[in-house]
């Protein structure tokens, strides 16, 4: 750990900031919300420091502050965030409406002139706990989690650059934005991000698709053994991500977009990429997936597979019933429970595509049916029986090339097994089938985790959220199953190396379960008074915080995590890099 000196530690401004506590007060605020009232409660500290124009301008950006804090065992100090000020002059409440216009432009003239020069200026600078504290100790800086409360009174310090660095971030992290206040990158544990689910909440046109498509950049760079897998109703990834498409797959839910005309134009480019990226460029680049092999159809039309069941009950069916050939169907079917179900953990609904995708699964169960074959009698019934699995398992699996079918079940079966590329993008812009597609996706990927093995690390990227987990669900639009499935994926999915991230703009009106799942999020502007409160209720973060994010410009955002940076929900702000950047400097259109 590096040693540092009290001042490495603080920030004094070359003696320009003197502050000390005045107060801390609980702040209580309700709000009716569709499922009920929520209140929330949070500690407000309330400090009073020197009026200088430099401290008064450099509040205004994200700080730290360290507030002394004497207990039975020393000195300790409490980290509180800044989350307002206000510049005050002790003349400040005689300037009211009761009293002659003359005297009050006087007052206010003594109130102008004494800013930085009068004794009776100050700043009310206004912050909420981390619930973390900092120690000195040998030189070396210790932070822990803390349920002290400061007292009035006491001398408070800004934190220099260099403890927020320690104090925020991995040393061996992955840089996802710029503190804001600091020049600082922020440096994160990118495993934890994806491992223990995020959200992006953000109001239409803040960024959140750019964010989102530059985290998966970020993550399919870090991450070993990562799938990636975007659900896409508004037609935005196949732009953001398209140089990794070029790598990757791209499936389309209607067989009318595998035109690349109509593909083309279904797709929506950002308006600040319309001088780069013309419709015939991007004709082109969708031509190369196509003649690459790299775009398919996923059809959400319900199929009937071949399972081992249908297998089992085939042959449980010959020698129930003493048909010819039953001695051999009862020494397979027993056969098939040993070595596939008990040795290998299948089960009646593993499909015969599974077991052909399984070489070991595979070769086993075309001995024991290859053998059953040939011990029959050719009269026998059974025998074709046997002769349509047999080719039915050897007939090759339709791969994703144009034109031909996949479902949601089989798309799940190649990322767990693997043979998916990193990245597979799914447009999909009717919501009901989008829902349909995600929850058998996510159903059959779970099951696939559970009775066959962990597989590859999958992370699913929902995007428009609040099609797929609404506070309110119906089943014929497809809303309880979908919310089921996600919020099992979200519940259940870290132990299995199945991951989710959501966007969305609607926070007030998802599924408050699920979201209580979420370990990261990252949240921009949100005008909506009640979508603030749900998030904050949901997080357990001061609204005085969340408050802030309504000041935010495109690609500014408020980042927290449980487990992603080096402090448990501590609230950044951060200015994260323009993905679009990134995809004009990889497809070689950047001046």
């Amino acid at each position: 750990m590096r040693v540092l000196t009290e001042f490495n530690v603080f920030d004094d401004m070359e003696g320009l900031f003197e502050a000390r506590l005045k107060d801390v007060k609980t702040v209580v605020r309700s709000s009716r919300l569709r499922e009920g009232e929520v209140t929330l409660s949070s500690q407000l500290a309330t400090i009073e420091a020197r009026f200088v124009y430099k401290v008064f301008d450099k509040l205004h950006n994200p700080c730290f502050i360290a507030i002394e804090r004497q207990t039975s065992e020393g000195l300790t100090h409490l980290i509180y965030e800044v989350v307002g000020l206000r510049a005050i002059h002790f003349q400040m409440p005689g300037v009211e409406s009761s009293i002659p216009k003359v005297i009050r432009l006087e007052i206010l003239d003594r109130i102008k002139d004494g800013w930085e020069k009068s004794e009776e200026t100050w700043i009310d600078i206004y912050a909420v706990p981390t619930g973390y504290k900092l120690d000195i100790e040998g030189g070396s800086l210790v932070f822990a989690r803390t349920p002290l409360t400061p007292l009035p009174g006491a001398d408070v310090r800004l934190l220099s650059d260099e403890a927020v660095r320690l104090f925020l971030c991995y040393e061996k992290g992955v840089e996802v934005g710029v503190l804001l206040g600091f020049n600082i990158g922020l440096k994160v544990n990118l495993v934890n991000l994806v491992r223990y689910h995020m959200g992006v909440f953000g109001f239409t046109g803040v960024g959140k698709s750019n964010l989102t498509a530059f985290l998966i950049r970020r993550a399919l760079e870090s991450v070993e053994d990562l799938k990636v897998v975007v659900f896409d109703i508004a037609g935005e990834y196949s732009i953001h991500l398209l140089d990794l498409l070029q790598t990757g797959l791209l499936y389309v839910s209607e067989r009318s977009l595998l035109d690349i005309e109509r593909l083309t134009q279904s797709q929506v480019i950002p308006e600040t990429l319309e001088d780069k990226i013309d419709i015939q460029f991007l004709e082109m680049m969708f031509e190369r997936l196509v003649n690459d092999g790299r775009l398919g159809f996923l059809s959400t039309a319900e199929t009937r597979e071949l399972t081992l069941g249908d297998v089992l009950e085939t042959l449980q069916s010959t020698f129930d019933m003493r048909r010819s050939g039953a001695m051999a169907a009862r020494r397979a079917y027993s056969e098939l429970i040993r070595r596939l179900v008990v040795e290998k953990g299948l089960n009646e609904s593993t499909t015969l595509q599974e077991i052909a995708e399984d070489d070991s699964c595979r070769e086993v169960f075309l001995d024991i049916m290859s053998r059953l074959s040939s011990s029959l009698s050719e009269r026998a019934g059974l025998r074709s029986d046997v002769a349509s699995i047999i080719d039915a398992l050897e007939s090759p699996s339709a791969e994703s090339s144009t034109g031909q079918a996949t479902s949601p079940e089989e798309l799940a079966l190649r990322v767990w097994s693997g043979k998916s590329p990193p990245l597979t993008v799914v447009y999909i812009p009717e919501p009901i089938h989008a829902r349909k597609t995600v929850s058998r996706f996510i159903e059959r990927l779970l099951l696939l985790k559970k009775t066959r093995g962990l597989g590859s690390r999958v992370l699913i990227v929902l995007d428009e959220a609040q099609e797929y987990i609404p506070d309110r669900t119906r089943v014929d639009d497809w809303t309880e199953r979908s919310n089921k499935a996600v919020e099992a994926l979200l519940r259940q999915g870290r132990k299995y190396r199945a991951h989710c991230w959501l966007a969305t703009q609607r926070v007030a009106h998802l599924n408050v379960n699920a979201l209580q799942q979420l370990h990261s999020y990252f949240v921009s502007t949100l005008p909506r008074f009640y979508d603030r409160m749900v998030i904050a209720d949901a997080f357990s973060l001061s609204y005085d915080v969340l408050e802030k994010t309504t000041t935010l410009d495109t690609g500014e955002w408020l980042f927290v995590s449980y487990k992603a940076t080096r402090r448990k929900n501590v609230p950044v702000f951060i200015r994260t890099p323009n993905n679009e950047a990134i995809l004009l400097k990889n497809l070689g259109l950047s001046d």
